[in-house]
């Protein structure tokens, strides 16, 4: 019984429930129990299939309400429905707790693999001297937990009906291990079906590395994740809109915040030892952007420029001596006033080359859906629910011409009556500019393929759900609260998409401030490098 949570357990009374045909519920049951005394602790209803012992006691409903020696719980919504099975046995155990008791637990696990692969323009395939070359693959195998979390909302008001869902996660690599866990505000509309389960902003947390930020999103339009007792197959789409932000133990900070469209503007405050100061992104609509702060090579450089035209044409430096076709993206070095006046600088070098991507820009483009009865990826099986299963898409690519990528990731969730019994995620980073002192120049703007970071994720279902008949999964309460895990599959994407938005921070972070505490005085056209030779 301890695996419901809480503490101090007291088992009042057991019911066990049995059907001889198979019944579908709308709602749970409702409970009042009489007592010889008054109870003393916090009562719940526990339950238990006793043909699936692996998922264990979940607790169904609570807290009571208690009137003397009288405990009574009200019946809840049951989302989606919930059919017993004849020749199975229930039971709802009344227990009180000395503290809150939690949902369930459901335990998952699998592999991870990163691997780096390096297309390196000016004839470098390995980092040129002093710089220090990455591994190419790094390996870890996963344990993940989804349980229920008590973190407070990183956004200003938090949502009616938000269920805080915490996801911890232990990596393991033959050098390290790192931990770190992160709570998802999910939200279920149940006014009709099919029942949407939308994701509303996460909190990420890693204790073991000063290096590695807290990092919180809150989305501006909450994101539909997944569809209960959807029909056919379909389909649907998100909004990128809303705001990352990040900090760290040395109160380094950054705000990132994301429009519908996919622009954005990224304020980075690097107060580390006092060095720093604020550089701030901005990538616009049209693909134009900036990287703005006097930070560049010991304050030479004020900012660097970047734009697209589909009707101009390119002579690009360290090319061809040959025009390059439309489109051309056009890179400028902007230098400050001091550069100008005591190293005769000018206001600017152009560098022009051809563009690495398609004009007209979509910056975020995205699909989601539903595609029932598909065969489960070899990385899923064996398991204990099958070979086939739905399989719930979310795929989106994002076009960062500040940063010089483009990142497309693939999350899928095979689910069985709603339960994600697998999960695999394929995120893929194709940098057409080098920002990692590999080069002779602090920021190398070439092709795709600069450097390709590809990440690969299989999580199974170990323990804790059921997928056949499991109560706990479904069950929403009335306060507005839930005990239940009513969408394992949105608290996962929360904890997979943070975590990318994480690498992405720290990756940024890394970079400005190399180029930050750069003291030597830069070559102009050697600082920024387009095209290859």
């Amino acid at each position: 019984m301890q695996s419901v949570g809480g503490s101090d357990l007291t088992v009042l009374a057991v019911i066990a429930l049995s059907v001889t045909s198979a019944v579908t519920l709308q709602e749970t049951p409702a409970f009042s129990f009489t007592l010889d005394k008054a109870p003393t602790g916090t009562p719940y209803i526990a339950y238990y299939d006793m043909n699936n012992a692996s998922a264990g006691w979940n607790v169904l409903l609570g807290p009571g309400t208690v009137s003397g020696k009288t405990i009574a719980f009200s019946a809840e919504q049951i989302v989606p429905p919930l059919t017993f099975q004849p020749n199975d046995t229930y039971l709802f155990a009344l227990l009180t707790s000395a503290s809150t008791a939690t949902s369930t637990s459901a335990t998952y696990t699998g592999t991870k693999t990163t691997n780096f692969t390096y297309g390196y323009d000016f004839g470098y395939p390995t980092p040129a001297p002093g710089a220090t070359e990455a591994p190419t693959t790094l390996s870890y195998t996963v344990s993940t937990t989804v349980g229920t979390g008590s973190a407070a909302y990183p956004g200003s008001t938090e949502p009616s009906g938000a269920v805080d869902q915490k996801v911890a996660e232990s990596d393991v690599s033959s050098l390290s291990t790192s931990t770190y866990s992160t709570d998802s505000w999910v939200t279920l509309n149940t006014s009709s079906a099919p029942y949407t389960a939308s994701l509303n902003a996460t909190l990420q947390q890693e204790p073991s590395s000063a290096d590695l930020p807290q990092i919180a999103t809150v989305w501006t339009t909450p994101q539909t994740i997944d569809e209960y007792a959807a029909t056919g197959s379909p389909t649907w789409t998100n909004s990128p809109a809303g705001t990352i932000s990040y900090s760290y133990a040395n109160s380094d900070n950054g705000t990132h915040v994301i429009a519908s469209d996919g622009s954005y503007t990224d304020t980075e405050n690097l107060l580390d030892q006092g060095a720093g100061g604020q550089v701030v992104l901005t990538e616009n609509s049209d693909g134009s952007g900036s990287i703005t702060g006097p930070y560049f090579s010991g304050d030479f450089i004020s900012s660097v420029q970047f734009s697209a035209s589909q009707s101009t044409t390119c002579n690009p430096v360290n090319i061809t001596a040959s025009p390059v076709s439309p489109p051309c993206l056009t890179s400028a070095v902007n230098y400050t006033v001091d550069a100008q006046n005591y190293y005769g600088y000018p206001p600017d070098t152009v560098i022009p080359d051809a563009t690495w991507y398609s004009l007209p820009l979509k910056l975020y483009t995205e699909t989601d859906g539903i595609t029932p009865g598909v065969s489960l990826p070899a990385g899923c099986t064996p398991n204990s629910f099958g070979s086939s299963a739905d399989d719930v898409n979310r795929t989106m690519t994002t076009t960062d011409t500040v940063n010089g990528v483009v990142e497309t990731t693939v999350l899928d969730s095979y689910e069985v009556n709603g339960t994600p019994i697998c999960l695999t995620s394929t995120d893929t980073q194709n940098y057409a500019y080098d920002q990692q002192g590999n080069v002779p120049a602090f920021l190398l703007v070439g092709q795709l393929g600069v450097e390709v970071i590809t990440t690969n994720e299989t999580l199974i279902l170990s323990s804790g759900l059921d997928a056949v008949s499991s109560a706990a999964r479904h069950v929403t309460s009335s306060s507005g609260k839930t005990y239940a895990l009513n969408s394992v599959t949105a608290a996962m994407q929360g904890h997979q998409l943070t975590t990318l938005a994480r690498d992405r921070a720290v990756q940024l972070r890394t970079f400005l401030k190399t180029i930050a505490s750069s003291k030597t005085k830069p070559l102009m056209v050697e600082q920024l490098h387009g095209g290859s030779r």
